[in-house]
């Protein structure tokens, strides 16, 4: 299989006036085209950090995160727009990850889920 996601040794902190936040601590995955994953944790431990990274909105700290064999921290703003408009938004064979809070219904989660796997075939 195609490794279309892999996080090396990432780390993502913040540096806030009341000291710095270390949203993700030396984090290594590896995600293979076709790869259904969930995330799960409790609250601040570092999952909209993860799935920022993964949608190419952050960078990390250190380490490195490669999107279809490319490094995101060495691609520009517009190289990144691209790098999200061909294998994260367009792509039939892509699908970004939806969230879902503790409250949500579970109607509402099916339903949600229903509608990116329809997306996806389309290839909306």
């Amino acid at each position: 299989m195609i490794e279309t996601i892999r996080f090396r040794d990432v780390s993502k902190i913040y540096s806030l006036k009341s000291g710095d936040v270390t949203a993700l601590d030396h984090v290594s995955l590896s995600i293979e085209e076709g790869e259904f994953i969930a995330i799960m944790d409790s609250s601040g431990s570092g999952k909209s950090t993860l799935l920022n990274m993964m949608g190419c909105l952050d960078t990390p700290t250190y380490g490195e995160v490669f999107i279809n064999g490319q490094n995101i921290g060495e691609l520009s703003d517009d190289d990144l727009t691209i790098l999200r408009r061909r294998h994260l938004v367009s792509s039939s064979s892509s699908s970004f990850l939806f969230r879902f809070s503790r409250q949500s219904r579970t109607s509402d989660s099916h339903s949600s889920l229903m509608a990116a796997q329809m997306s996806a075939q389309i290839g909306a």
